[in-house]
C-alpha cells in the first residue's frame, strides 16, 4: 500500500513538473522533440538567439489551454528560425529522416494559408520544399495535428540560395507561413515540433486542401467572392500580386478585390495567377477571344505607364509577350479593360514551340513612372471568354 502511494505521489509530482515544461531534446541527427509550452523558457530562448525572427514576430502565447510559439507576420514569406545547432550540439539530416510532426493553431480571422520549412546550414546555403501543410480553411480556432514523410517530400527541395542541399546538414530550420493579405499582421500558433523515425498513432489532419479542377474553363473568372475557393487558391499561391491584399468596399466596389502595390524604388509590380491552380488545367488561348479585369486606382496613387502582358508555360521556358497592352488608365473609379487576343501584339519572345494551346501561368506587369510615391492598384473579376 506504501509502494502504490509513493508511485502515485511520483506520478502526480513528475506531471506537475513536466506541465508547461518547454524543452528542446535530440539525441540523432534525424530526431528531436522540440515544446513551446512554457513562456519563461521560452522567452529565454529567444534572448539568447536559439529562436530568432525573419521578417516576422516570434512570442510566447498561450492559446485554448496550451502553451505555445507565435509566428506574426504581415509579409508574403517569413522565418521562424530555430538554430538546431545552437539548440543540440549537432546538425539535423531531415533527408534521412522519416516523419516530421507539427500541432497548430490557425485563428479564423488569420490570413496564414500554408507552413513550409527551409533548411539552412552554416555557410550560406538556404533552401526548402514547397506547402507541407495548408488544409486551414474551415479547420480554424482549434488545435491540430500535422504529419509530414520527409521521404515523400526531399526530392521536392529547392535551393533559394547555394548550391548544396541543407535538407541533409541543417544548422538551422525555419517556419515558414505564407501571408495571403500583406496589408495586415496575421498569426500561426506552433505548440510542438517531433521529428520521429516512426508515425505516430493518433488522429491526424490532413496536410493539404483539395486542389481545384474546373472542367472547361473557358469562359472563366476570377471575383475574389467565393471563400473557400479563394483560400483553397491561396494555399496553393494559386495567384500572387505584389504586396498582395483582399479587401471588400474598396472605392464603393462591394465586391472582394485583389491589391498589387509597390513602392518608387520597385521596377515594377504583378499580378500572376497559375492556371493549373486556379482552374486545375492550362488554358488554350487558341480559344479565347478576350482577356478582361476590372482595375481601381486610388487618386493619391503614383501613376502608371502602362501594362504589360506574358502568358508562358509553368517553367517560363514557353513565352509570349506584349510590352504595352494599354497605357490608359482612370483614378479614382472603377474600370474596366476588355483585349481581344487577336489585337495584342503578342510575340514568342522564348522558347520554340507553339505553346498559346496550353497556357499555364499569365502575369501581368503594371509599370509605374518613376515618382516618389507607392503605386497601388486593385483587379477584380478577372477573366477570359
Amino acid at each position: 500500500m506504501q509502494k502504490l502511494l509513493i508511485l502515485i505521489l511520483s506520478t502526480i509530482l513528475f506531471s506537475c513538473s513536466t506541465k508547461n515544461e518547454t524543452y528542446f531534446k535530440s539525441s540523432s541527427n534525424t530526431e528531436f522533440k522540440i515544446n513551446f509550452e512554457n513562456d519563461e523558457t521560452l522567452r529565454k530562448y529567444l534572448s539568447e538567439g536559439f529562436l530568432s525572427e525573419g521578417n516576422c514576430e516570434l512570442n510566447p502565447a498561450e492559446i485554448a489551454g496550451e502553451g505555445c510559439l507565435e509566428i506574426k507576420t504581415n509579409s508574403e514569406f517569413s522565418d521562424g528560425f530555430i538554430h538546431v545547432n545552437q539548440l543540440f550540439g549537432h546538425y539535423i539530416d531531415f533527408s534521412n529522416a522519416c516523419y516530421l510532426y507539427m500541432r497548430l493553431y490557425i485563428p479564423e480571422e488569420s490570413w496564414i494559408c500554408a507552413m513550409k520549412l527551409n533548411f539552412q546550414d552554416d555557410v550560406g546555403n538556404n533552401g526548402g520544399c514547397k506547402e507541407v501543410f495548408n488544409n486551414f480553411y474551415g479547420h480554424t480556432n482549434q488545435w491540430l495535428d500535422f504529419v509530414v514523410d520527409l521521404q515523400e517530400i526531399k526530392d521536392d527541395f529547392q535551393n533559394w540560395k547555394g548550391t548544396e542541399n541543407t535538407m541533409q546538414n541543417s544548422s538551422s530550420f525555419s517556419l515558414n507561413p505564407y501571408c495571403g493579405h500583406q496589408g495586415k499582421k496575421s498569426s500561426i500558433y506552433i505548440s510542438k515540433i517531433e521529428l520521429t523515425s516512426e508515425k505516430k498513432e493518433m488522429d491526424y489532419h490532413p496536410s493539404l486542401a483539395p486542389k481545384v479542377n474546373i472542367q472547361p474553363n473557358i469562359p472563366f473568372e476570377m471575383n475574389f467572392d467565393n471563400e473557400q475557393y479563394l483560400r483553397n487558391i491561396m494555399a496553393y499561391r494559386g495567384f500572387e500580386s505584389t504586396f498582395q491584399a483582399v479587401e471588400n468596399n474598396i472605392g464603393g466596389n462591394p465586391t472582394t478585390a485583389i491589391r498589387i502595390k509597390a513602392n518608387a524604388t520597385n521596377k515594377h509590380f504583378v499580378f500572376l495567377p497559375e492556371m493549373i491552380k486556379v482552374t486545375g488545367n492550362s488554358v488554350d488561348f487558341t480559344k479565347v477571344d478576350s482577356l478582361y479585369f476590372d482595375y481601381y486606382i486610388p487618386e493619391d496613387s503614383g501613376n502608371i505607364s502602362h501594362m504589360m502582358l506574358f502568358l508562358t508555360d509553368d517553367e517560363w521556358h514557353e513565352m509570349y509577350q506584349d510590352q504595352n497592352i494599354t497605357d490608359s488608365f482612370k483614378k479614382g473609379k472603377w474600370d474596366r479593360k476588355r483585349f481581344c487576343i487577336k489585337d495584342l501584339n503578342l510575340e514568342k519572345v522564348k522558347g520554340e514551340k507553339e505553346t498559346l494551346s496550353a497556357i499555364e501561368e499569365i502575369r501581368l506587369d503594371v509599370m509605374p513612372i518613376d515618382e516618389k510615391r507607392d503605386f497601388e492598384i486593385w483587379i477584380d473579376n478577372f477573366g477570359w471568354k
